[in-house]
């Protein structure tokens, strides 16, 4: 996987699409295997998230996500994962707002989850619900 095609991809530059194809989504495919979820890759928004936002919001391309980790019977988001440039960029002031865009989206990934199931808190549903 870092190797392949005579070129060694852990020390090449990788921009966040790539990075995100070679290693995260084959690491996270791997890791959870034998749970039933499936993978949203490339820039996709958060339905749960576009649900809260009005018709002005909508239009803007808006918060995407790099990976949306679905469960496949109930199809809805119980993860994300948002791949932040590249390691050799001296400027970091991306990675606060990719961890506030983070932030705002688990929140609505959560009360997604809260209003759809059955018991009103997220501790009754990790109790009821397996993966």
């Amino acid at each position: 996987m870092l190797e392949t095609d005579g070129v060694d991809k852990f020390n090449c530059y990788l921009n966040e699409v790539e990075f995100t194809h070679h290693f995260v989504y084959p690491l996270l495919r791997e890791i959870l295997d034998v749970c039933e979820v499936e993978f949203r890759l490339s820039e996709h928004h958060l339905q749960c998230a576009a649900a809260n936002t009005d018709d002005d919001e909508r239009t803007q391309s808006g918060p995407k996500i790099d990976i949306v980790i679905l469960h496949k019977a109930h199809q809805f988001a119980v993860s994300i994962c948002q791949v932040s440039g590249p390691n050799f960029k001296t400027n970091k002031n991306h990675f606060l707002g990719d961890r506030n865009k983070l932030a705002k989206n688990m929140r609505a990934m959560l009360n997604y989850i809260e209003n759809t199931s059955p018991t009103p808190n997220a501790t009754a549903f990790k109790k009821n619900q397996a993966v």
